[in-house]
């Protein structure tokens, strides 16, 4: 088991690299110039007398998008800073000397220099990891006995209801589930719930249980709407592993004996069914990392998807890249977990990728 963690861990060096290539010349491909949005606030900078062409290409020098892009590449890799403050040993002044991901830095934005691109993805991640954590946590609580109720049941009304109900759910786009949420349980239908950010505009001023209900009343809807698409995804996932589960020779001979059906299903065919949801797993980090894009933009929640957006807009590349190589690395993490959890639900799969049926 050691050496097979290690041996993947070891994998993650090249495949970071390799992604930190491949999306680092997508974004000095993709069309925009980051430069221009620059240019654009100093034209608007009227009053301060700003020079636009000076200001761009200040802001090109600093950084080096006036240079070939495998030096781009470098300086953004690191650790040693290529810029003209950098070190001593590629012609900086040596005032800046580090920069890079080997050295942990993220950089800074293009347009707001002052922000940290690495302790503005804390911050925001700090709002989206419980977000999308109790979404997760919900959507799989209500998927696996809703399938496995299913798979036993096959063929019945209530599994061809259940099935038309969460397909029709996963055939919903997001957003439309959202708005449908704020029009039912907001102020324009049955004013339960706040639609809008993660608090009301009063809750400094609440006490300490107050506003804790406050923040709660706030997550439901959106934890809702990003929960109903999981939730019909990983239902049926988990209604055709336990049917696929319910016909091996071993719950025949279980049925044989005489057991309980309710005794079958939970002892002898339930963690062998849990095998598609344990698959899936290699996607819920990266998601519960990155957060939802349309889910925080029409609930107004300023997390990491909002954040991604607004980045992208702004053709904010440190900003950009950094989250991508979060997810990736989360991503290769998930996948490492699944493999784990194989071997564990099912002694049968050896970490070697053979399985033996004796």
């Amino acid at each position: 088991m050691y050496r097979f963690v290690l041996r993947r861990l070891g994998l993650l060096i090249p495949t970071l690299f390799g992604i930190s290539v491949l999306v680092f010349a997508l974004m000095h491909l993709v069309p925009g110039d980051p430069a221009a949005m620059v240019g654009a606030e100093a034209d608007g900078a009227v009053a301060a007398n700003v020079d636009a062409t000076a200001q761009i290409e200040g802001f090109r020098r600093r950084y080096l998008f006036d240079q070939p892009l495998w030096k781009q590449y470098l300086h953004y890799v690191g650790p040693f800073s290529l810029a003209s403050d950098g070190h001593e040993w590629f012609g900086g002044t040596g005032r800046d000397p580090w920069n890079g991901l080997l050295v942990l830095d993220l950089g800074s934005e293009f347009l707001r220099p002052q922000v940290d691109v690495g302790s503005e993805l804390l911050r925001r991640l700090a709002i989206t990891l419980p977000l999308t954590a109790l979404a997760i946590l919900l959507a799989y609580l209500l998927s696996i006995p809703l399938g496995i109720y299913s798979a036993v049941k096959s063929g019945s009304v209530f599994d061809k209801s259940s099935a038309a109900f969460v397909f029709a759910m996963y055939a919903l786009p997001t957003f439309w589930i959202g708005l449908l949420l704020q029009w039912a349980f907001g102020r324009t239908g049955l004013d339960w719930l706040p639609t809008i950010g993660l608090t009301s505009p009063d809750a400094a001023e609440l006490e300490g249980g107050a506003r804790l209900m406050d923040r709660a009343a706030h997550l439901v809807l959106p934890v809702a709407c990003y929960a109903v698409g999981s939730l019909a995804y990983l239902s049926r996932q988990m209604r055709v592993g336990m049917i696929e589960v319910l016909g091996e020779d071993y719950v025949r001979m279980a049925r044989a004996k005489g057991l309980s059906e309710y005794t079958v299903v939970s002892k002898h065919a339930f963690r062998n069914s849990l095998l598609p949801l344990v698959t899936l797993f290699a996607t819920v980090l990266p998601a519960l990392v990155g957060g939802s894009i349309v889910v925080e933009t029409v609930f107004d929640i300023p997390g990491m998807g909002l954040y991604v957006y607004e980045s992208l807009l702004r053709r904010e590349y440190n900003a950009i890249m950094a989250a991508v190589l979060i997810g990736s690395l989360t991503t290769v993490a998930g996948l490492l977990a699944s493999d784990v959890l194989y071997a564990w639900i099912d002694p049968r799969i050896r970490l070697s990728g053979r399985r033996t049926d004796g």
